[in-house]
């Protein structure tokens, strides 16, 4: 029973906190966890470090790399790996029953929704005292680790993230089309044109069992880097939901691809550009190594077409943050700095899953990324990394209300590229769906 009402209490105070940050969508309410933070850490020191992770294999050789290398530095140092299936849900489960971590993985859609839980520890007064120039590595990854994605930092990014057109060349080859001239980059027009002479190919051809293009088109990412390529708003200042004429025109040309059947809707189906199937398929690096086991010299990667007059492209990161109820917080930021060096972030790549979000490091030619893949357009997943979008279009909202937000867009985006509603109509069906919410809320 005292077990049971600790639970509870825990809960409620994490609720609490919670509450204490939903007024104010788009500012910060946590404060640095330590306004002098102490950093200087013997690297004799006897400790375990607990660390939370998504489980995934390629993840688990990244922090593996990541632990060992830590270790030569802090030999007595050990490590206890929580690998989680059901991250979000499990986490926010144990910090309410009391368990704590010292390093947990956070993905950029939660980190606002952690550190308004009080269950990140803000890394602010760390970044200060330790003197970290958060300027060498790319801005919009890092302001993704941030409170609404201008405030405090909360997770540091472990890598560069953004989408990228993955091809099968032996497609192209075999349909006569050259996509050389577009390793360098290419405009949305030309892309379009370029998925017409595949399809025209492929229904030319003696096997017509094949695609375009396939790609998880309910995925928030590519919604939004097309939608902020035409200037379109999706919720205002208030947190109204608008999706306006120009957010709209991004959707529509979204939906273009299906309507011409230059692309089909798969969901997180991968296994058919793998088998050979699909010419050519929108993903991130981590796919990278999945991608090559199979299809070896037959994969190609080209940067992501350029759209509309903001010529953006999707993106998105993970990073590790440390957990607010750790009391090794000085060791734990150890970690993290050695995660983010040239040495951390170099034995990462050896992983194969990662670009560095380390500029220097990621536009290194003979940096380990690259060089373990010869062959490979790498220069791909960093193409015009000023053009990133980040991902903040949830940043006037308050934080409990982003997921019936994000079950609505989910709903909006497979009606229209799945079931091809037009794009008005599911759009006001989405503006509908967000109100009816609100007025259950009573607000």
């Amino acid at each position: 029973m005292k077990k049971l009402l600790c639970i509870l209490l825990t809960a409620l105070l994490v609720l609490a906190l919670a509450a204490c940050g939903h007024g104010v969508p788009g500012g910060t309410t946590t404060p640095p966890d330590e306004l002098d933070p102490d950093i200087d850490i013997d690297t004799n020191i006897e400790a375990t470090l607990s660390i939370a992770f998504s489980n995934d294999a390629v993840e688990r050789k990244m922090i593996d790399a990541a632990v060992e290398g830590f270790q030569k530095t802090y030999p007595n140092v050990t490590f206890e790996y929580t690998p989680v299936s059901s991250y979000e849900s499990t986490i926010m489960g144990d910090v309410a029953s009391g368990i704590s971590y010292d390093i947990l993985w956070v993905s950029d859609s939660y980190v606002s929704t952690f550190a308004r839980q009080g269950m990140l520890a803000n890394l602010d007064a760390f970044i200060e005292e330790s003197g970290f120039d958060t300027s060498l590595y790319y801005d919009s990854m890092m302001r993704m680790g941030q409170e609404f994605h201008n405030g405090s930092q909360y997770f540091m990014p472990r890598d560069y993230s953004k989408l990228v057109v993955y091809i099968n060349k032996d497609i192209f080859e075999e349909l006569k089309i050259d996509y050389t001239p577009f390793l360098d980059g290419w405009t949305w027009e030309e892309y379009l044109a370029t998925s017409q002479a595949l399809y025209d190919g492929i229904q030319a051809s003696t096997n017509r069992d094949r695609w375009v293009m396939e790609a998880e088109f309910d995925w928030r990412i590519q919604m939004y880097g097309f939608t902020s390529a035409y200037g379109g708003v999706l919720i205002d200042e208030s947190g109204d939901p608008v999706f306006d004429e120009n957010a709209q025109k991004g959707l529509t040309e979204m939906q273009k691809m299906t309507k011409n059947q230059w692309a089909k809707f798969s969901g997180t189906t991968q296994s058919n550009f793998i088998g050979g199937k699909v010419a050519m398929r929108w993903q991130v690096r981590p796919a990278f190594n999945s991608y090559h086991a199979v299809l070896g010299d037959s994969l190609e990667v080209l940067p992501f077409p350029e759209i509309g007059e903001g010529k953006t492209v999707g993106t998105g990161t993970t990073g590790y943050g440390i957990g607010r109820g750790s009391d090794q917080k000085g060791l734990a930021w150890q970690f993290l700095a050695y995660m983010m060096s040239e040495e951390g972030q170099n034995a990462m790549s050896t992983s194969g899953g990662i670009v560095p979000s380390l500029i220097s490091l990621a536009e290194d030619e003979n940096a380990v990324w690259r060089t373990m893949f010869p062959g490979i357009n790498h220069d791909a997943f960093i193409y015009e990394g000023t053009n990133d979008v980040v991902p903040d279009y949830y940043d006037t909202i308050e934080v409990r209300d982003s997921s019936a937000y994000d079950a609505a867009i989910a709903n909006m985006l497979h009606q229209i590229m799945g079931n091809g509603m037009d794009v008005g109509p599911a759009v006001l069906t989405c503006q509908r769906e967000i109100d009816k919410y609100l007025e259950m809320q009573g607000r």
